[in-house]
């Protein structure tokens, strides 16, 4: 059986079946990811710049071809195949002739799966760091091993308590665990009410508060601040100032009150947190909105995929199908097949790997066919080929078949860039020749066992931007479609495999840099995981009593010289508390009436102190000595009030 007598054999089935290749071919190319044939400004590659030469043939049915041909050019990147990418280059480049076509590899040649050395700046950092790292660890591993470590029955003392006040004893609450996201603040609180751990309800509706102002840039957190401070941060937010003072103030009765929280002052306090969180909540989301509704800003730039540029074969793969014939890549190893394919298709940039060449050298014993290139020829095989320049003698001349007999009339030239053709060798001259450019073969085939092996002196009769030339699909579809069989094609980007993973860490050469990883991964384990000294209970964490808080903000003020500022803040604090108790939010005068009632004071001696108080309150104290018998006699007065 010889592919020319089915080359003929094809076209005219071809002629007599209701698919027509070349309408076909130029339906495929109207499609818009072929952006080579709608876009004047289509990268195209240095390998790519042959298809100018016959950019005419092609513009029918590729009418952006020749416009692209001045376009820059473009460098494809990323591994090999239908996964690389193309940047594009600052300036156009003229076309010039193609290249000779480097030798092929052999199949042992890993390509670039090999990772490029370090520079010595960068082995320099390296080791600094692995260095670094095996310091540190060895370090804390001596620490822990220390003879004071280990002694039996040490223990470590307490810390001393501060020197103004005994350390108080640990209330129920206990202090909780950080939380910063204002649903999870919210869930949690709902979940302490219902196990009616009041206490802990209130500080999580406290911490959900303070996190959602803070989120949107209303307050700013700090563990030194007050409830008055994030108040006066909430003044130019007259809309939330009276909500948040609201639900502070009942925030601060459950704290510091008589009593402890209650379930129907946790209802209230939720209720009024819930309001200030979806309130500004939804502001903000409205704002997110409003500024997510403009256009995006994607400056990607386009993309241009290897399976749908010039030279790939997307479309090849297409056609194929829609004559009838099942194509498509090989999306998994050779080797691992159930069923092997009909035809194996080997692009330039194909690596099988051994146990790949050895289930196609029993794919094609036993009838299948291999198209191959000069790229990759079986280890297997002992034709001797390669691919060469062709000469100048033929430049401008079409690839026609051998057999003339076979072709039908008129005889379709195929148009293919001057590119490379066939060089024999040892066992070569034993092929038949299937198609020559002038006297020069440019494809060959063999047969081996019960089945061929087709070689191309390269891939461009496969390739997209041949279908745009008349002729082309019909000599494809004729080549790899009439037999009916599957038709899988192999390029660059499907990874090889190995046979275990000890070989594919060792194809990577990431055999040292695993080794130094497993070292510091044990010596981690032996830092962390391994008890070095005797076992001590963590120390149960215990919340302040707000006395505490108080008289460390004293201290702070004592330290700052800052008693006339005390004074007035106490001044400010003592008034609203005086107004709170006594339910009066008029003037003074009725404050002083309604105070002096409760307390059994004389009205003109509790208006005195209150004037004089606000007064501080508004300017401050004349002196310090006013300033400290305005507080002695407020918080006297603050403690009738609250006991009547």
């Amino acid at each position: 059986m010889i592919l020319a007598s089915l080359l003929g054999a094809g076209l005219a089935l071809a002629s007599t079946q209701a698919l027509d290749p070349e309408a076909r071919a130029a339906a495929l190319l109207q499609d818009d990811r072929y952006g080579f044939c709608h876009e004047d400004a289509y990268p195209l590659t240095a390998d790519e710049e042959g298809w100018c030469s016959v950019a005419e043939l092609a513009e029918p049915r590729c009418p952006s071809l020749p416009a692209a041909c001045g376009a820059p050019r473009g460098t494809e990147q990323g591994p090999p195949g239908r996964l690389a990418r193309r940047s594009v280059s600052e300036e156009p480049d003229e076309p010039d002739e193609p290249e000779p076509p480097s030798p092929p590899p052999s199949s042992d040649d890993p390509g670039d799966a090999s990772m490029p050395a370090m520079g010595g700046v960068g082995q320099v950092l390296f080791w600094m760091i692995v260095v670094l790292a095996v310091v540190l660890i060895v370090r804390a591993i001596a620490t822990n091993l220390a003879p004071h470590r280990r002694r039996e029955g040490a223990s470590e003392a307490p810390p001393p308590a501060a020197d103004h006040e005994p350390a108080p004893p640990e209330p129920a609450a206990t202090m909780l665990p950080a939380e910063s996201d204002v649903d999870r603040l919210l869930a949690a609180a709902r979940d302490a009410a219902a196990r009616q751990r009041w206490n802990e309800a209130v500080v999580m509706l406290h911490a959900a508060l303070l996190r959602r102002l803070d989120h949107e840039g209303l307050i700013h957190l700090h563990r030194s601040r007050t409830s008055g401070d994030y108040l006066r941060q909430l003044r130019a937010q007259p809309e939330l100032h009276a909500p948040v003072r609201d639900a502070l103030r009942d925030i601060d009765r459950a704290h510091f009150g008589g009593g402890p929280p209650s379930a129907a002052g946790f209802e209230s306090i939720l209720g009024k947190v819930r309001a200030i969180v979806q309130r500004v909540g939804s502001t903000s989301l409205l704002l997110l909105l409003l500024l997510g509704a403009g256009p995006s800003c994607d400056d990607a730039g386009p993309r241009y995929p290897w399976g749908d540029s010039p030279s790939g074969v997307d479309a090849t793969i297409e056609l194929l199908r829609d004559a009838g014939t099942e194509a498509g890549y090989a999306r998994e190893p050779l080797d691992e097949r159930d069923e092997p394919p009909g035809i194996v298709v080997l692009l330039q940039d194909a690596r099988p790997s051994p146990s790949e060449w050895e289930a196609l050298r029993s794919m094609v014993a036993s009838g299948g066919m291999l198209v191959t290139t000069p790229a990759a020829l079986p280890p297997w095989w002992s034709v001797e080929l390669r691919a060469v320049p062709t000469p100048e003698r033929a430049r401008g001349l079409p690839l026609r078949p051998h057999l003339l007999s076979s072709w039908p009339d008129p005889e379709p030239p195929l148009w293919l860039p001057l590119g490379a053709m066939l060089e024999t060798g040892k066992g070569g001259r034993q092929g038949e020749l299937l198609l020559l450019r002038g006297d020069h073969p440019y494809a060959m085939q063999w047969e081996h066992g019960m089945g061929m092996i087709l070689v191309l002196a390269e891939d461009r009769l496969l390739a997209n931007a041949s279908l745009a030339i008349p002729g082309h699909p019909t000599a494809v579809v004729a080549l790899l479609g009439i037999r009916g069989e599957e038709v899988v094609f192999v390029d660059g980007s499907r990874p090889a495999g190995a046979a275990d993973p000890a070989a594919s860490i060792e194809h990577s050469h990431l055999t040292p840099a695993l080794i130094q990883l497993l070292v510091l991964v044990g010596l981690l384990y032996l830092w962390r995981g391994a008890r070095f000294g005797r076992p001590r209970p963590l120390p149960a964490p215990s919340r302040r009593a707000f006395v505490q808080h108080a008289r460390a903000m004293a201290q702070h003020y004592a330290r700052a010289g800052a008693r006339d500022h005390a004074a007035t803040v106490y001044c400010r604090w003592a008034l609203e508390r005086l107004r709170e108790q006594s339910g009066r939010a008029d003037g003074l005068s009725g404050l002083a009436r309604s105070v002096a009632h409760r307390t059994g004071r004389d009205a003109t001696a509790v208006m005195r102190l209150l004037v004089e108080a606000h007064g501080a309150a508004e300017s401050g104290p004349e002196s310090d000595t006013d300033g400290l018998r305005l507080v002695r006699e407020l918080a006297t007065l603050l403690s009738e009030e609250r006991e009547s």
